[in-house]
């Protein structure tokens, strides 16, 4: 498995992750809130997760970014953090998605509604969803059942 991860050099940001396990086969990514304690080498729960979604569905690796690059296990650290975005976040998920068939939103509670979400440098992409939160937004795959036969689309799309 090739596995790789872009951060800042004080490892307090991470701005891409990747798993590819098939090269022949088309890659997904997974658009989280911010990144926990997985890196270039070590999988967290969420990675492990996100990796056994995409096998399942076939697909050949998975790309992960997050609205925010800051790292931390608690998202309330986030809105103590200068700069929670970090400085290239837009730029990195706007790479990973060139690289991958569909994007599939999944920041849990934490994050925007869909419809409040801007991510400019993704244009008109087709969003797909795994399962809804109560609070109508994306869910976490932590809070997914296995055995999901794969993401659906949202029907709604970023804007520039």
């Amino acid at each position: 498995m090739q596995k790789g991860a872009i951060m800042s050099d004080c490892e307090n940001y991470r701005y891409q992750l990747w798993r590819i396990w098939d090269d022949s086969k088309p890659k997904l990514m997974f658009i989280m809130l911010n990144p926990s304690t997985a890196d270039a080498q070590e999988n967290d729960p969420t990675i492990n997760r996100c990796t056994s979604f995409a096998q399942n569905w076939g697909y050949g690796g998975l790309y992960v970014g997050n609205i925010f690059a800051y790292r931390s296990t608690n998202p309330a650290v986030l809105k103590q953090v200068t700069n929670p975005l970090g400085d290239d976040n837009y730029f990195h998920l706007l790479q990973m998605r060139k690289k991958c068939e569909i994007i599939v939103a999944a920041w849990g509670n934490n994050g925007p509604k869909l419809e409040n979400l801007s991510l400019p440098e993704i244009e008109t992409t087709e969003l797909y969803c795994i399962d809804w939160t109560k609070l109508d937004r994306p869910k976490h795959p932590l809070y997914i059942k296995s055995g999901i036969v794969g993401p659906t689309p949202v029907c709604k799309y970023f804007k520039v």
